[in-house]
């Protein structure tokens, strides 16, 4: 079963971010990669924090490289952040979760994601990915892997809707629904 994350990238939106050779930890602040390392360790109890200090150390020496490589794809500063933070707690609960990645592999990885925004008329419908519930609801955005997947949107006293789409890699995709009402 796939394990979908999302990221709160309005939470990233309005920062102070310094440029060049700062590492991640000066890029984002601090709280969002505890917040990130927080969720990994809460979903994945194998996980330790010896292990994501690791990570994190291994995320501050690719940061450059791979917002370089996704800014040219099209991708502002806090898409990058959501791809990274996205990617790496994807990494710590799949099926080689306890495996040191490396700067390439790492980049590797995030660099492949996509990125769909999904959005609901009206809002807040929640929101099934390959028939996981996301954390979060409509409006939003949510970084995959490349292929196919499931989309379903719900919300109380609606029809669902539901589409597979194809994530691309690089790509920066929209799913758009308008719920109806169902009849009483």
């Amino acid at each position: 079963m796939r394990t979908i994350f999302t990221l709160f990238l309005s939470t990233l939106c309005g920062m102070s971010f310094w440029m060049g050779g700062a590492s991640i930890a000066q890029q984002l602040e601090p709280w969002v990669m505890e917040k990130t390392m927080m969720e990994i360790l809460a979903e994945n109890p194998k996980v330790d924090s010896g292990m994501l200090s690791r990570d994190q150390k291994v995320i501050e020496g690719i940061f450059p490289s791979i917002q370089t490589e996704l800014s040219h794809k099209g991708f502002n500063e806090v898409d990058v952040k959501g791809a990274v933070m996205t990617g790496w707690k994807y990494l710590r609960s799949g099926p080689n979760e306890l495996t040191p990645f490396s700067e390439k592999s790492f980049k590797d990885f995030v660099t492949k994601l996509g990125k769909l925004k999904i959005v609901s008329s009206p809002q807040q419908a929640h929101i099934e990915i390959d028939n996981v519930r996301s954390e979060v609801k409509t409006d939003t955005a949510v970084w995959l892997v490349t292929g196919s997947h499931l989309i379903r949107l719900t919300k109380d006293g609606y029809s669902p809707e539901e589409e597979i789409r194809n994530i691309v890699e690089g790509e920066n995709l929209e799913f758009v629904k308008k719920l109806k009402r169902r009849s009483k």
